[in-house]
């Protein structure tokens, strides 16, 4: 049984409780209020009875009969009720009505009152039974509702949490291989310096590698917990861009992209230098490595934040695949070296530090990314 299904079936145990608990209190109060109203009425028929027997005893010169008690008592005579002169010794003396069978009766003095209780009191146990499944039913729906609601984000959440285990443990795997394949390899025989130099600088590189995923892995951690918090001290944001395109100028070489960029004349920020240029290097690395041709980075004041974009003129990406470049390990077919953790960093970053990275426009002429950061007053 799914989750889902447990919760629905724990609320609709909890209403159902809940329903029948309430509609059993309804109707024992109104059960009883009616029975009071009822007593209270055939004490009055009672006493009125007991009025008119005097009445006709007073008529008679202080003797009663029989026959006149039962033409006093006719005047209350009705289908549902009855009322009786008792003798002394508990013996009918005279009747009006008929025998009440499960009713409810009184006595005052020698009158007795019998009744039939509320014959509606039947018809609303049955209407309250049929309320009650009713509302269960529709607990139930409402159940099955607010349980997909509730176990929908939990179970994403799980969904997610699990396949970013199997993509990190996928990613991590190709560095561990590579260390293990070629340590194997290295010691299996005696080798001369340049075989071992060669050995340690492959090992080097997925060391390098294995360093790189760890880092991004343990950044994007303090971010869900909310503690990526940002140590921040007042640069320029222009200078940022200045050293982050500076140190990517061979890598662009090597890909043949020539790097442009423009800003405003002077952008103090306050906000935490590495982070910033952690996010400036994710944007712009990714555009030489996937956008090819020109990349151009704009910096410029937008009211109270600093808009970056970055724009490349690469083939864009395919429109299906534009809602999956933020997630976690996700990259597009033929994308190259890297983890699929560039974006989702960049974006941890900019909402550390007030703002978001977007994508702004993305087609056959080119990709623009544009990342906020809050500006100071």
């Amino acid at each position: 049984m799914s989750a889902r299904a447990r919760l629905t079936l724990s609320y609709t145990a909890v209403m159902t409780l809940l329903l029948i608990g309430f509609a059993a209190l309804s109707y024992v109060l109104l059960a009883r209020a009616l029975d009071r109203a009822l007593d209270d009425s055939m004490r009055k028929t009672a006493r009125e009875a007991i009025a008119a027997l005097e009445d006709e005893t007073r008529e008679m010169g202080g003797h009663l009969t029989p026959g006149a008690a039962a033409d006093a008592l006719a005047t209350f005579r009705s289908d549902d009720r009855a009322v009786i002169l008792r003798g002394s010794d508990g013996s009918d003396v005279a009747r009006s009505g008929p025998h009440i069978r499960g009713g409810r009766f009184v006595n005052v003095g020698q009158i007795t009152v019998e009744q039939s209780r509320f014959p509606f009191l039947g018809l609303a146990s049955r209407a309250m039974a049929i309320a009650t499944l009713i509302a269960v039913v529709i607990s139930a729906f409402v159940s099955w509702i607010l349980a997909g609601r509730a176990i929908g984000p939990i179970e994403a959440a799980v969904e997610s949490q699990r396949r970013f285990m199997a993509d990190a443990s996928h990613e991590l795997r190709t560095p561990v291989a590579i260390l293990q394949g070629e340590s194997g390899v290295a010691l299996s025989r005696e080798r001369d310096p340049a075989e071992y130099r060669q050995s340690l600088e492959v090992m080097q590189r997925a060391t390098r590698q294995l360093a790189r995923i760890v880092r991004d892995l343990f950044l994007l951690a303090r971010a869900d917990v909310g503690n990526l918090q940002p140590q921040r001290s007042r640069f320029y944001l222009e200078e940022a861009i200045a050293s982050t395109i500076q140190s990517l100028r061979t890598v662009a070489e090597e890909k043949g992209t020539t790097l442009a960029e423009s800003h405003d004349a002077e952008m103090p920020i306050d906000a935490d230098e590495d982070l910033v240029k952690e996010l400036l290097l994710n944007l712009i690395g990714n555009a030489i490595q996937h956008g090819g041709g020109d990349v151009s980075v704009a910096a410029r004041r937008d009211a109270a934040l600093y808009a970056i974009e970055v724009r490349d003129r690469g083939a864009g990406i395919p429109a299906e695949r534009q809602p999956l470049i933020f997630d976690r390990f996700y990259r597009a077919e033929h994308s190259g070296p890297g983890a699929g953790l560039g974006l989702p960093i960049a974006r941890s970053i900019a909402r550390a530090h007030g703002g978001d990275v977007t994508l702004r426009e993305s087609s056959a002429a080119g990709t623009t990314f544009v990342a906020t950061l809050a500006a100071p007053e």
